[in-house]
């Protein structure tokens, strides 16, 4: 992803990739709206990326993340967007959490035909 997340005035808010806590790097997912960000945190060999609204549907998306919806304010570039950090999280296997998941909202995504599938972590409500 590239680019800085701007500020209203269009100033530079921070760059792509700045480390803006330890072991948070900020990653500009551009497509959606504004200044649309995810973050990616690393624990020692874990990582997890949270990636807000690169899915909006994962019933509909991860299947087919050439799908757009009418909220991508540049649906061409969402959708570059959406399939790079797709491509991306299964090739690092990343845990993603983020908006628009079902239930538990935490897991991985892999390869399924010419798409994506969810794959939740293993939930225990004894915790």
């Amino acid at each position: 992803m590239e680019g800085d997340v701007k500020i209203p005035d269009g100033k530079p808010f921070f760059k792509d990739g700045a480390e803006i806590a330890p072991g948070v790097v900020a990653v500009t997912a551009p497509g959606h709206p504004v200044g649309h960000t995810m973050l990616r945190i690393a624990n020692g060999s874990g990582q997890l990326l949270i990636w807000t609204d690169i899915i909006h549907s994962t019933a509909l998306q991860l299947p087919e993340p050439e799908r757009s919806i009418a909220f991508d304010l540049d649906p061409p570039q969402a959708i570059a967007t959406r399939k790079k950090v797709l491509d991306m999280v299964t090739t690092d296997k990343l845990m993603i959490a983020g908006m628009h998941i079902g239930f538990p909202g935490v897991g991985h995504v892999a390869k399924a035909g010419s798409g994506y599938a969810f794959v939740p972590v293993p939930w225990n409500a004894n915790l």
